[in-house]
């Protein structure tokens, strides 16, 4: 598709990043142009009135202006197409058996070593100053 064939005011059907895998249309009318270049192999991306941003798949008229009733939004039957989550770190987490993990006054540390006073590392008893944060040790 051509950007010079893509207007503000048409009404195109758009694909949204979310729905680029089930391939799911959104109507809509084009508030604004963002490809800046004549041509993109995956379509020329645009903003919708209603805010939602896609690339058209489909131009559906050239004006808008005939359409001025025709809500921005796409309907599925009765209801709204629901709008796409944003992906989060969840998404890729998967839960793991939790055991009960020992906490540091569980630990018992006999190698003669020192604990520094401002971030607990516990150091080798060698040391004058905390290898991880630098802190002097209190003789």
């Amino acid at each position: 598709m051509d950007r010079r064939s893509v207007r503000v005011g048409a009404r195109v059907q758009i694909v949204k990043k979310c729905d680029q895998q089930t391939g799911r249309l959104t109507d809509g009318v084009v508030e604004e142009i963002l490809t800046n270049k004549q041509r993109h192999p995956r379509g020329i991306k645009v903003r919708l009135r209603d805010g939602t941003v896609g690339r058209v798949q489909n131009i559906l008229s050239a004006s808008a202006d005939e359409q001025a009733s025709i809500s921005a939004e796409h309907y599925t039957g009765n209801e709204r197409s629901a709008p796409c989550a944003a992906p989060s770190l969840a998404d890729w987490i998967t839960t793991a058996h939790v055991s009960r993990q020992p906490i540091l006054d569980d630990i018992k540390i006999d190698d003669g070593g020192w604990a520094c006073p401002a971030c607990t590392f516990h150091n080798s008893i060698f040391l004058p100053s905390c290898e991880m944060c630098g802190t002097d040790r209190n003789i």
